[in-house]
């Protein structure tokens, strides 16, 4: 039903129920019982039209587009009322409450920005053996690699601080395909635009006290022709890394054909094996600390060298994770612009791939099983000895120490859990 057509009808009721009011006429009182039943006939059509809709989403839903599901979600459980202005905050740096619209942007600007402070001077990057033969140096985008990528775009997303949506593109696809193969002279002079690295950062409540800008999370958003660009890119890069088995075996992030579901069916799975072999079992999950802002930038770069991407390609992606800047929107109100000095760009299609080959090494010397799920860590292990599992597992954890203070990353040691 039009939310437009009920909200007319609506008005046309409300006209009628003032008309009676100041007249007492029993003609309009007749015609304002009649407008009045309409519009609850339409709201209540509206009403069983929309529990229709969500039925038949939730009765097809499969694991290709789960955000959907649990936006639609949210959506059912939202609570009414529930304010979403930023109070006054209190700024980390000298302790003093900010109320203005932009020193509070500046604030949590400021605040997001620290969070990739990397201090490398005292780090030697360490040394990463070479993992495989294969080579990747070089990436021709096609007219049918953007045409593709176009013609798939979902629409409702967000645009950047160019303001060009994915709406636009998709419906001018057959228009600026071609015209947008011009991404093949960034690859080739390896240069990344600098107008392509600026985000518009906003803020999302975690939990906890409101007036603190740690417990507030930021959402990027970049510009859709980058994030088509980066489609391309990633399709070459991850594909590379699926064709000569470079993930590690127990990754399910970005994976095919891999979900949380899957994960959890595999650990249930080994702790029911281990009980019916009279075993005793431990699980273990840690979670990395701020994970896609503390990718280190030199360390990511020996690593993509390691696993043979070289050339023009690795030169790209240096500057395509370098040098990148963003500003927090707040109520119309722009911060200042501030500037990234490691991490991967939230909200990017290129970045989640690039912190996976950062990580992927992380299991190396690990004895249990470690499964991973992007940035979740899990490590479970079974002995007939407690002995043997503690001494095993606790083996396991100083050996992610160790590569945490090697690759400059840290574990949220709140939010691990062991069971």
């Amino acid at each position: 039903m039009d939310v437009i057509r009920i909200r007319r009808e609506i008005r046309i009721r409300d006209k009628f129920h003032k008309i009676f009011k100041k007249y007492k006429n029993p003609d309009v009182l007749a015609e304002l019982k009649r407008q009045r039943n309409k519009v609850n006939n339409m709201k209540k059509y509206a009403r069983e039209t929309f529990y229709e809709k969500v039925n038949d989403i939730i009765d097809t839903y499969n694991n290709t587009d789960p955000k959907s599901y649990w936006r639609l979600m949210r959506r059912l459980i939202k609570q009414s009322g529930q304010s979403q202005t930023i109070p006054p905050l209190i700024n980390p740096t000298n302790l003093q409450t900010a109320a203005d619209n932009i020193d509070k942007a500046d604030i949590l600007n400021k605040y997001f920005c620290s969070i990739s402070d990397i201090d490398d001077t005292e780090t030697h990057i360490p040394i990463f053996e070479s993992r495989t033969a294969a080579v990747l140096e070089s990436i021709v985008i096609t007219n049918e690699n953007v045409s593709d990528i176009l013609k798939t775009l979902k629409l409702g997303k967000a645009s950047g601080h160019d303001k060009i949506s994915h709406t636009l593109l998709k419906n001018t696809a057959i228009s600026i395909a071609r015209p947008l193969t011009v991404f093949n002279m960034s690859l080739r002079i390896s240069i990344f635009p600098e107008y392509l690295k600026q985000a518009i950062v906003l803020q999302f409540f975690k939990k906890g006290d409101r007036h603190l800008v740690s417990n507030y999370r930021p959402i990027s958003l970049l510009s859709c022709v980058s994030k088509i660009f980066e489609r391309v890119v990633f399709r070459y890069v991850h594909n590379y890394f699926v064709d000569n088995s470079l993930f590690y075996t127990f990754q399910s992030g970005l994976m095919a054909n891999h979900s949380t579901v899957h994960q959890l069916i595999e650990i249930y799975h080994t702790i029911c094996h281990s009980f019916e072999e009279k075993k005793h079992a431990c699980l273990i999950v840690c979670d990395i600390s701020k994970p896609f802002d503390r990718v280190w930038h030199k360390g990511l770069i020996v690593k993509l060298k390691a696993y043979w991407i070289k050339g023009k390609i690795l030169e790209w992606i240096t500057s395509y994770i370098t040098n990148r800047q963003q500003k927090v929107l707040l109520d119309k109100n722009y911060s200042t612009t501030g500037n990234l000095r490691a991490g991967v760009p939230r909200g990017s299609v290129l970045g989640p791939l690039m912190f996976l080959i950062y990580i992927n090494d992380i299991a190396d010397n690990i004895l249990s099983i470690s499964r991973l799920f992007a940035d979740d860590t899990s490590l479970s292990y079974a002995s007939a000895s407690t002995a043997e599992l503690e001494t095993t597992l606790n083996a396991d954890l100083e050996n992610l120490n160790k590569w945490s203070k090697r690759w400059l990353t840290t574990f949220n040691t709140e939010k691990h859990k062991f069971c």
